[in-house]
C-alpha cells in the first residue's frame, strides 16, 4: 500500500457519509422488542443494542433475567429506563447512534467519553503523523458497509529492521496502528512476526494511548506519545514474549482464548481445533477433580500450553484463515484478546499441575 491508497480510503469515507446522530442518553428510552423512542420518534434497533445499553448503565445479565422473570415486559422496560435515567443524571452521557440507511434501523451505539470525533479528524492526525515520521500505510481494517465500530490503519517505519529475540522468533519491530471509532482514537504498537520462510506473517498489536477530544494541545501530546511507543514498544514486547514462552496457561486463560473465538460466531468445533479447551477440561475431569472444584479454581489449574503457544494459535488463525474477509473487524477483536492474554499478569505462579 502507499500514499495513494491512504487518500483513496480518506476519499471513500468523505463520499460515503455514515448515518449517525449524537444525542444525550436521556433523549432515548426503551419501548420494547428492539424498539426505542429517540427524541420523540419510534426507531427500530438491532438485537445487540439492548445489551449494549444495559452494559453502559450497569445492568447485568443476572439482573435483567431476574426482572424479566419477576415481572412482565413492562417491568423490564421500566427497569431499563429507570436505570438509564439514573445513570444519565450522574454521567450526563452523550452517545452516537449508528444507523443502517438500507434497513432503517440503529445498528450500533457508542458512548462518548468527551466528544464526537469525525473521521476527518482521524485522517488529519494520521496524515500529520505520516508527514512527520515518514511512516507509510501497510494495511487497513474496516467493514465494507462502513458501519463497523472502528477503522484501523497499520503504518510501518521506512527503515525496516529484522530482530530475532529467540530461536526462530524473528520480527519486524516498530509498526504503529491507529484506530478510530467515532468517540475515540487509539494508538499502539504492532509487531510483524515472520512466521515461516515462505513469507507468511503474523501481526501482534498493543494499545498504548487513547484520545477522546481534539485540540492543538491534545494533538501534540498524542504525537509525543506515539514517539514513545515507537522507541520503547518493542523492547517491552520482547520481554513479554520471552516470559510467555515459559509461563503456563491456566484452564481459565485457555477458556478465555476459546470464548474469544466463540464470540466471533466461529463454529464450536473450529474453535476447539484452534484452542482445545473442552479436551483439556475433560482431562481435568479424568484426574478425579470434582466439577465444583474445577469451576471454582480454573485459574489455579495449569494446562500443557504456554502463553506464547496460545497467543500464536490465535494470531496465526487471524492471519491465515479464509473464513472472514481480509478487512473483517473480527480479526481485530481476536488480536485484541490475544494481546490481553499476553499482557496480563499470569493467573498465579504456583499452579495445580493435574493435566
Amino acid at each position: 500500500m502507499n500514499v495513494k491508497d491512504f487518500f483513496q480510503l480518506k476519499k471513500m469515507y468523505e463520499e460515503t457519509p455514515i448515518p449517525h446522530k449524537v444525542i444525550k442518553l436521556s433523549e432515548m428510552s426503551y419501548i420494547g422488542d428492539n424498539v426505542f423512542n429517540v427524541k420523540g420518534k419510534e426507531v427500530l434497533a438491532s438485537e445487540n443494542i439492548e445489551r449494549k445499553l444495559d452494559k453502559l448503565v450497569g445492568i447485568s445479565q443476572n439482573q435483567r433475567e431476574w426482572v424479566q422473570n419477576a415481572s412482565d415486559k413492562n417491568g423490564l422496560k421500566n427497569f431499563r429506563n429507570y436505570m438509564q435515567i439514573a445513570y444519565d443524571m450522574h454521567a450526563n452521557q452523550e452517545i452516537v447512534l449508528i444507523a443502517d440507511a438500507n434497513e432503517h434501523k440503529i445498528v450500533d451505539v457508542i458512548p462518548l467519553k468527551e466528544e464526537y470525533l469525525a473521521h476527518s479528524v482521524f485522517f488529519k492526525i494520521v496524515e500529520i503523523f505520516m508527514d512527520n515520521s515518514g511512516y507509510y500505510l501497510t494495511d487497513t481494517f474496516f467493514n465494507s458497509s462502513l458501519l463497523s465500530d472502528n477503522l484501523t490503519l497499520y503504518l510501518q517505519s521506512p527503515s525496516e529492521e529484522i530482530i530475532e529475540i529467540a530461536d526462530n522468533e524473528v520480527f519486524l519491530p516498530n509498526g504503529i496502528f491507529m484506530r478510530w471509532n467515532f468517540g475515540e482514537i487509539e494508538v499502539g504498537n504492532f509487531f510483524t512476526r515472520l512466521a515461516c520462510m515462505n513469507g507468511a506473517i503474523e501481526r501482534s498489536s498493543n494499545t498504548k494511548a487513547r484520545i477522546h477530544s481534539f485540540n492543538d494541545k491534545m494533538m501534540q501530546q498524542f504525537l509525543g506519545t506515539t514517539q514513545d511507543v515507537i522507541e520503547q514498544g518493542f523492547i517491552r514486547y520482547s520481554e513479554k514474549v520471552l516470559f510467555a514462552m515459559k509461563n503456563k496457561v491456566s484452564l481459565s486463560e485457555l477458556q478465555f482464548a476459546y470464548k474469544t473465538l466463540q464470540n466471533t460466531g466461529l463454529q464450536d468445533h473450529l474453535a476447539e481445533e484452534i484452542i482445545p479447551y473442552n479436551e483439556t477440561l475433560d482431562k481435568a475431569r479424568l484426574q478425579g477433580l470434582p466439577e465444583k472444584t474445577i469451576n471454582l479454581h480454573k485459574y489455579l489449574i495449569a494446562t500443557n500450553f504456554n502463553m506464547w503457544n496460545i497467543y500464536n494459535r490465535l494470531t496465526t488463525f487471524v492471519s491465515h484463515n479464509e473464513i472472514w474477509d481480509k478487512t473483517d473487524t473480527k480479526r481485530q477483536k481476536v488480536l485484541a484478546s490475544a494481546s490481553t492474554l499476553l499482557n496480563k499478569k499470569p493467573d498465579i505462579k504456583q499452579f495445580m499441575q493435574i493435566i
